[in-house]
């Protein structure tokens, strides 16, 4: 190691001649080498020269072989002792680096036996004080020193190591380019020897030095004093039958969080040793790696802001989970959150990777159901939970796949999170993502088959539908099927008619029953129920009778829809007193609107069978009747022109066959005619105390013949028209 510095010009040569003198003639009592040494060695290793300096330094060596041969090492302690003393400890430069070259000379002499090897320390503890020096010159005078202590001390110098090593990687950090340069040269000698004794833990202590490693990785902010770290660490991982997995919790993270630096040299070098010790995980015994450690590590890095540190941890945690199946069940749930978490990162890498680690997790969670605890359960639905709000749509779509799964292997998990799960899962059935709102109706499709829940999700269902009328007209045709087909359509419907009829929102009812009753009329997937509603009476399935009294009871706040109902379950002598009873309600523009709307309805395929039954007209006489009813109502537009078509091409029909009797329908007594008529009668026309049911079959409508065009009870419904 070459001196590349002036000599001191701060001490003039009267004072430098003084200073020399002094030194000469002081008393050689306290130090008795000081004696042995001749004074023009002494001269010498102050002398302004370098290069006089050093050869003062190959003479005192000289001086003191011939103690260490005698074995006096006294002596040498007492060389030791006032090169500190006088010299080192001095607050001149020139003396300073006259003890620094006598420490080198006299650690050349020291080797001579193991007996004067124990005096190492002595020798660097002085030396390691100068590495804080103000001067640079100093400070790279005593790196010169060590070195040359390190290297004829060798191992020796090891045993001090965690005392050298903190303050040598303050030097990385140094201003001065030549002190950097020196200390790279001493850390390289220090490597040679660690690897050289192959980090025997009698000769070189691995538990301190990584135990400084674990503060500094943490705290040093200095970009050359990291590089060196993972230097350190990629040595020592280096080494032949030595393993840094057991130390991982010294360096993992700080090591980890490098990737973050804004230096491109320190995250490659990162970048490297991670990738190293990554295989050496992947290749470890349980009984060395403390997996539980670096799995918890990862699951707190994949929330780093820095887009490349949550890269790596992700994927590390996704090519170890395939290892970690034994301790999985210990860390699930932190596992869980980190990764749905990653699943709505803005960075493709980080949410693909993580849509990987869930479906591992979903697998690992199916296929070990059995081993599974109620508490470990419990922390995956707290898990769950904490995320259920998340507006990512990837994340969405996952918790409702796991709450599916949790509801599947073990229903009770879910038994405490049911209500919450109820007012959330009614948000997410708003969701623009289809995606989302078919996981969300599936999930509470299953909360309803726990106790007391089924009445519970309809409520919420339409609770939804009331305060966001817009979702009851752009989703309840397909949220309404997808609770039929999960939950039964009889069921559905039952319930939310039960519902409606106790509902004080009469707007919302009207418009909740038209839509329910569409569906009954037009939907594919209720075609069953339609059928078995066309036949109830035919078929006296007194069971889907009670069934239609249900809907009826709820469908009378909306007339039109319960007037289609029934005429849909072929009750025409109810529907003829129906109307009787609107004519004597007020009629309205919107009434008539949606008479109008019933019979384009009359003209579709679901109501084919009516419109046969019209050419038997002395068995369906109260259906004719009901139809000419609905013509009186309406007023001139083009509802009524197809009406009064059809009626007058089945009445001329009839005008050419026999005259027979009308044929008594016997079986319109199975259903309970007149609480119906008084139920729909009392809704029409709430303020009338009690409306008389009769039939008056052969009565016409006293308000027929009232009607005409010019009425001004239908100027609003012309002006629609």
């Amino acid at each position: 190691m070459n001196q590349t510095y002036d000599v001191d010009r701060s001490v003039s040569d009267v004072s430098f001649g003084v200073m020399t003198e002094r030194l000469l003639s002081s008393s050689s009592a306290s130090f008795p080498i000081k004696k042995e040494i001749p004074a023009q060695v002494l001269k010498q290793l102050i002398d302004k020269s370098n290069e006089k300096r050093k050869q003062a330094g190959y003479d005192l060596q000289k001086v003191l072989l011939v103690h260490t041969e005698k074995g006096n090492i006294q002596m040498i302690r007492s060389a030791i002792e006032m090169f500190k003393v006088d010299y080192i400890e001095s607050s001149l430069e020139i003396l300073k680096k006259a003890g620094l070259m006598a420490f080198s000379a006299i650690a050349s002499t020291v080797i001579i036996n193991d007996e004067f090897l124990t005096l190492t320390p002595l020798l660097i503890y002085p030396v390691i004080s100068c590495f804080r020096d103000n001067d640079c010159k100093i400070r790279y005078s005593a790196i010169e020193a060590m070195y040359n202590i390190s290297k004829s001390c060798k191992s020796k110098v090891l045993e001090s190591f965690d005392t050298i090593f903190r303050p040598m990687s303050d030097l990385f950090a140094d201003n001065d380019q030549n002190v950097k340069k020196a200390v790279e040269k001493l850390d390289s000698l220090l490597k040679t020897l660690v690897v050289e004794c192959e980090a025997n833990t009698k000769i070189f202590s691995i538990h301190k030095f990584m135990q400084i490693i674990r503060e500094m990785v943490m705290s040093s902010t200095s970009h050359n004093v990291q590089k060196l770290l993972v230097s350190w660490l990629i040595v020592l991982d280096s080494i032949p039958n030595f393993s840094l997995i057991g130390y991982l919790s010294c360096f993992f993270e700080g090591i980890f969080l490098m990737l973050a630096s804004k230096m491109e040299p320190v995250k490659k070098s990162a970048f490297s040793f991670l990738s190293d010790i990554k295989k050496e995980i992947l290749q470890a015994i349980y009984g060395e790696l403390d997996l539980l450690f670096v799995m918890q590590t990862l699951a707190k890095l994949t929330g780093h802001a820095n887009e490349g540190v949550r890269i790596e941890a992700i994927t590390w945690t996704s090519e170890l989970l395939d290892k970690s199946d034994k301790i999985l069940f210990k860390i699930f749930s932190i596992i869980l959150s980190s990764t749905l978490q990653c699943l709505a990162d803005t960075s493709p890498r980080i949410s693909e990777k993580a849509a990987n680690v869930n479906m591992k997790l979903l697998k690992f969670f199916k296929t070990t159901s059995r081993e599974t605890t109620i508490h470990q359960y419990e922390e995956t639905v707290e898990v769950l939970m904490q995320f259920i709000n998340h507006e990512s749509k990837v994340t969405k779509e996952s918790i409702l796949e796991w709450i599916i799964s949790l509801q599947a292997i073990h229903p009770e998990s879910i038994e405490s999170k049911l209500e919450q799960l109820l007012e959330t899962l009614s948000s997410r059935i708003t969701d623009p993502e289809e995606s989302v709102v078919e996981g969300a109706l599936q999930v509470l499709c299953t909360i309803a088959d726990y106790k007391g829940y089924f009445d519970k999700v309809i409520a919420i269902i339409l609770k939804l539908f009331s305060q966001n009328h817009l979702i009851l007209d752009q989703k309840a045709g397909h949220i309404i099927p997808c609770l039929c087909k999960n939950l039964g359509t009889e069921a559905v419907y039952r319930s939310m008619a039960t519902m409606l009829m106790h509902n004080r929102n009469q707007r919302f009812v009207e418009k909740i029953v038209c839509v329910l009753h569409e569906l009954i009329l037009i939907d594919s997937s209720l075609e069953v129920l339609r059928e078995k509603l066309k036949h109830c009476l035919e078929n006296e399935d007194y069971e889907c009778i009670e069934f239609f009294e249900v809907l009826f009871k709820a469908w009378c706040f909306n007339p039109v829809s319960a007037l289609s109902l029934v005429f849909l379950v072929q009750a025409y002598e109810l529907s003829y007193e129906m109307l009787h009873i609107l004519s004597r309600s007020p009629i309205t523009s919107e009434l008539l609107t949606q008479l109008a709307r019933f019979v384009q309805f009359l003209n579709s395929p679901a109501f084919v069978y009516l419109r046969l039954q019209l050419l038997n007209h002395y068995k369906y006489p109260y259906l004719l009747r009901s139809l000419y009813a609905i013509l009186m109502i309406l007023p001139s537009s083009r509802a009524y022109s197809a009406l009064k078509v059809r009626l007058k091409d089945v009445a001329a029909l009839h005008n050419n066959l026999p005259v027979q009797e009308e044929q008594k329908n016997t079986k319109i007594y199975s259903v309970r005619f007149e609480e119906l008529s008084a139920c729909f009668a009392s809704i029409i026309m709430p303020n009338h105390r009690k409306l008389r049911v009769t039939m008056k079959t052969h009565e016409r409508f006293s308000i027929f013949s009232s009607l005409s065009e010019d009425s001004k009870i239908f100027e609003p419904f012309g002006k629609n028209e």
